[in-house]
């Protein structure tokens, strides 16, 4: 579960918030199903979001051209929205640069620094997700996971997270 409230959610940035979205996953699959929101079989997709309001059902892509299509959460929860969006962001972050590459940790490492310098001049105009794809080979979200992107990618080794 994702709650901005949540003082053990505050400590574990240390960790770049990997255990908190796990249990978040976890959670959101099990609250996708009982409700049946769209795609519930995806057991990945889903995270729960928590507050004083009740909770909440959000579902991947969170990046690229698909997330645009991503209806927003009611009101209530856009505050822990927010909050689990930069929690999802550093772990995702914090991925690419240990394990975004599946030859090894030492290729992530080599490609996350190579993104690093190549958003650090991006006077051609392209974005993130359009350099993400030319490094890693891969887009950076996709709808589904029937189509291999990094951030299906991620949410597989979160799901793996204890």
């Amino acid at each position: 579960m994702i709650s901005r409230s949540s003082a053990k959610t505050a400590r574990e940035g240390k960790d770049h918030f990997l255990g908190t979205l796990h249990r978040g996953q976890r959670e959101g699959a099990k609250s996708a199903a009982k409700e049946k929101v769209a795609r519930y079989k995806d057991e990945l997709a889903h995270f729960l979001l928590k507050s004083d309001n009740g909770k909440c059902v959000v579902s991947t892509p969170f990046f690229g051209v698909a997330a645009a299509l991503q209806q927003y959460p009611a009101q209530d929860f856009l505050t822990d929205y927010g909050e689990f969006f930069r929690a999802y962001k550093s772990g995702f972050h914090h991925w690419l640069r240990v394990a975004g590459d599946p030859a090894s940790p030492e290729a992530s490492a080599a490609k996350f620094r190579q993104l690093l310098q190549r958003l650090d001049d991006l006077r051609d105009g392209k974005t993130f997700a359009q350099l993400a794809e030319e490094i890693y080979g891969v887009p950076i979200s996709s709808a589904s996971g029937d189509v291999e992107s990094l951030e299906w990618r991620f949410l597989a080794y979160l799901e793996k997270v204890k």
